[in-house]
């Protein structure tokens, strides 16, 4: 009954979802059609106003770049000590305690939390490894696990990111001079990050999924599953294919589109 729920969910996803990139310049479209059709052009006319468009929209683009290295420094940073020597080591012992699916789903879940809550980056990128690390280690040592399963567990520490020491809402309105200061103040982490509410949800979180995790472990049918992921992920490599919406994020105008907004805002500014 579970199994069969899941993959429903996992086939309405994969037909009618595409990619958070695809949708993002999807809106953009949108907004731009819908901004040229209901809204008055200025007088000089309907190009003059396409431009006024397109320059809001590239300021809009480019006025995120601050913010967007510090999420990429987060990332890229939180790689770094996912994939370092000490980490690998540890990653490595972990890898004896997971003899059965229920016991890896039970691992990935505790620690990407646990990562998670230190750092969104390194939780992303540590829950991934550990994902992975637990399919070569089922592959090495004979075990059958749903690793659809292990990969959901490995996005568990997004759950509890922004509720944990980098998260960018709470700790963006600490310091002082932020964008809505006149409006709000400043609102210590003692009010949001280490308060007790959020102290509670975590802690809580932090015991329940990986429980949750373990259960789902024994109750879903791993042998078949198992056996099913190795020949798509065989199939994948020597014929790569796309389903429903995941065709929409390898369609050639999705980069066209959103490369020559790019450069066409580029050459527009340098006139």
């Amino acid at each position: 009954m579970l199994q069969n729920i899941a993959n429903s969910y996992i086939r309405f996803i994969q037909k009618y979802l595409p990619s958070p990139f695809t949708i993002a310049f999807g809106l953009t479209a949108v907004v731009i059609v819908l901004a040229l059709l209901f809204t008055k052009p200025i007088e000089s006319g309907i190009a003059a106003y396409s431009l006024t468009i397109f320059d809001f929209w590239g300021k809009g683009v480019w006025s995120l770049l601050e913010f967007t290295a510090q999420m990429m420094l987060i990332l890229v940073l939180g790689h770094a000590i996912a994939l370092s020597k000490p980490a690998h080591s540890f990653i490595n012992r972990l890898m004896s305690l997971c003899s059965s699916n229920a016991k890896s789903a039970l691992v990935v879940t505790l620690f990407t939390i646990i990562s998670g809550y230190i750092n969104w980056g390194l939780g992303l990128v540590l829950g991934a490894i550990l994902a992975r690390k637990v399919y070569e280690h089922a592959i090495s040592n004979q075990l059958e696990i749903n690793y659809p399963l292990i990969g959901a567990c490995g996005y568990t520490g997004m759950l509890v990111w922004h509720g944990g020491l980098s998260g960018s809402a709470p700790l963006t309105v600490a310091q002082e001079g932020h964008s809505l200061v006149s409006k709000m103040g400043i609102v210590p982490l003692s009010d949001t990050l280490f308060s007790n509410m959020n102290i509670a949800v975590v802690s809580s979180t932090l015991v329940i999924l990986p429980l949750l995790a373990y259960f789902l472990g024994k109750s879903v049918n791993s042998k078949q599953e198992f056996d099913s992921d190795v020949a798509r992920v065989k199939q994948k490599r020597t014929s790569p294919s796309y389903f429903g919406a995941e065709r929409l994020d390898h369609l050639p105008i999705v980069g066209f589109f959103s490369g020559g907004m790019i450069i066409l805002y580029w050459l527009y500014s340098f006139l």
